[in-house]
């Protein structure tokens, strides 16, 4: 298969746009909050953070961050590797939050 080359641009705008329509709210309220809460935590501290953010229950937190994380827009620790700090991956940081 050939793919055609795209610029920079056109690829990280459409990374923009599709984040954009595909998260759901509270996913997009996960990225916002890291994004503005820059000191690094644990994913089991963050859960209990955000639980009281989304005002929702902390599975919702949980599935809602493993989602993120499947999709490589955030980083933490596995079950073999505990204690990373949560953060957004090279991915992540290119989501135009702001404009949410």
């Amino acid at each position: 298969m050939i793919v055609p080359l795209i610029s920079q641009v056109v690829l990280i705008r459409s990374i923009q746009k599709f984040s954009k329509e595909r998260l759901n709210q509270k996913q997009k309220i996960i990225i916002r909050y890291i994004v503005q809460h820059p000191q690094k935590v644990n994913v089991t501290k963050l859960v209990t953070q955000l639980v009281g953010e989304i005002d929702c229950c902390s599975s919702t937190v949980w599935n809602n961050l493993n989602s993120l994380k499947r999709a490589g827009l955030i980083n933490y620790g596995s079950a073999e590797n505990r204690g990373h700090k949560v953060i957004l991956t090279r991915v992540g940081k290119l989501l135009e939050v702001t404009g949410w």
